[in-house]
Order: C-alpha cells, then sequence, then structure tokens
C-alpha cells in the first residue's frame, strides 16, 4: 500500500520496491512522468556480494541523473 495517493507526485517522485531474489535482490523503481502522465519504471539487481545501501545510493542517485 502507498504512503501518499498515487496522483500526489510532489511528495513521493521515486518510488522503490525491494524483492528478495535467488543470490541478492531486485529493486524497482517507479518515476512518476509528468509529460506523459504515467510512471516509469525500472529494474535493478543487487547481488548479495554488494553492499545493500551503496547499491540502493547509486540507483538513487541514477534516477535522479535521469528524471533531470
Amino acid at each position: 500500500s502507498d504512503l501518499f495517493p498515487s496522483h500526489d507526485t510532489r511528495h513521493n517522485p521515486i518510488r522503490f520496491n525491494v524483492y528478495n531474489a535467488s543470490g541478492g535482490k531486485i529493486v524497482e523503481t517507479k518515476v512518476y512522468n509528468e509529460k506523459s502522465d504515467s510512471w516509469d519504471s525500472s529494474l535493478h539487481v543487487i547481488d548479495s556480494s554488494e553492499n545493500f545501501g551503496e547499491a540502493v545510493g547509486k540507483i538513487v542517485f541514477m534516477e535522479m541523473l535521469k528524471k533531470g
């Protein structure tokens, strides 16, 4: 369940879902695209040998670069 309604993007511009996977985690990011009035999603794989916090930090950084 979302903390904010899907139409309220001012407070929640990037959403994350984390899934357990064999050998690591899968992080799904959803970024609201105002131009198309839709959510763009991406999947990121984090290997169990990686530092989870650092990997999520890199994902956030990359998503912010894409968002502009």
